[in-house]
């Protein structure tokens, strides 16, 4: 019989999830393993037609010091794959790495963009892609997709014939994923929670909403967070700001990122991120509360989602909202209902 494995407060599912919270760098790595045992099946995603991968490369260092998280190598060309856990790529960093792919490869290029779609439907980026020359390419991928294929590689019954550890290899990373949101299986878009008392200075001011560590993996893989106020949270902001406050989910806030922390890394998580006010809003993470780490979340600047608060009533809910997640379109429909 299996014996429950916790890490902190988190229940462990899962061969990666027994290993604290996985980066960018490591999951791109155990990707990268995989592409190398499984060429002809997970390879599809990246290969045209008849096309084969002769060399990979993670993690590889350029000239002028640049990293990729993984290079494939074929006779035509070389493809890139740069990948994002957090909340969107840095249009900055993929610039960069266009200028770099430019000035440095004579070889065909494609740069693919790694994350949960955020970039699929921006100008930015189409606008990008229209000025490049022709040898270099800018192509998206999201987390379903990769997950998607592990999922084909493991209907394919000589898989776990072709190479027995890669085989479960590929059948934990598949579980990972969906546990953290990162399959169509389990869609994620808004974290929401109950929010009243000093949590709403948090998040206004400061742009952070602090809550159990017990809840990451619920939180893990939404995109955005909107708290649900409370009836008494509109008493609780009055004397603090102008913001008019009312019942129910209005605000929302992109997640930038989420960490499980101990209370005295806080601060040096905050400065390290470039917190303006990273010392008040320590202190002001520190009230009400005893506990001896928490789960962070670092948001960028909440907006006005609804005029007219969504409330549990429309939702469904009964109760305490706990710890839930709803896509955007269940958040319209519920809007539209009458009381």
């Amino acid at each position: 019989m299996a014996i429950t494995l916790l890490r902190g407060q988190i229940l462990v599912s899962n061969f990666f999830s027994a290993v604290s919270n996985l980066k960018e760098t490591n999951l791109t790595a155990y990707i990268a393993y995989l592409l190398s045992i499984f060429p002809e099946y997970l390879g599809k995603l990246f290969l045209d037609r008849r096309e084969k991968i002769e060399e990979i490369k993670i993690e590889q260092i350029t000239e002028n010091k640049e990293r990729y998280d993984i290079v494939l190598v074929t006779y035509k060309k070389l493809i890139i794959i740069e990948a994002k856990l957090g909340f969107r790529q840095s249009e900055k960093q993929i610039s960069k790495y266009i200028g770099n792919l430019i000035n440095l490869n004579k070889k065909r290029a494609v740069l693919y963009l790694l994350d949960y779609g955020s970039y699929k439907a921006s100008s930015w980026v189409r606008n990008v892609a229209n000025r490049l020359p022709r040898r270099l390419g800018l192509k998206f991928m999201t987390w379903s997709e990769i997950h998607n294929q592990l999922n084909q590689l493991l209907k394919y019954k000589k898989a776990k014939d072709i190479n027995e550890s890669g085989y479960f290899i590929a059948k934990e990373l598949k579980d990972f994923m969906e546990v953290n949101g990162m399959s169509n299986q389990k869609r994620k878009e808004v974290y929401v929670r109950d929010l009243s008392g000093d949590s709403m200075e948090l998040f206004f001011k400061y742009k952070i909403y602090k809550s159990q560590p017990e809840f990451y993996n619920s939180a893990q893989g939404n995109l955005y967070f909107a708290p649900y106020f409370t009836r008494k949270a509109p008493k609780d902001f009055a004397e603090r700001s102008m913001i008019r406050i009312e019942k129910g989910i209005s605000w929302i806030a992109p997640i930038l990122d989420i960490q499980h922390l101990k209370i005295n890394e806080i601060s040096d998580y905050l400065k390290s991120k470039g917190h303006p006010k990273f010392r008040e809003a320590t202190k002001e993470i520190f009230k009400e509360t005893s506990r001896k780490e928490l789960l962070i979340f670092l948001l960028g600047e909440p907006f006005l989602g609804f005029l007219t608060p969504v409330s549990k009533k429309k939702l469904g809910v009964h109760g305490a909202m706990g710890s839930r997640s709803f896509t955007f379109r269940e958040l319209f429909e519920a809007a539209t209902k009458g009381d």
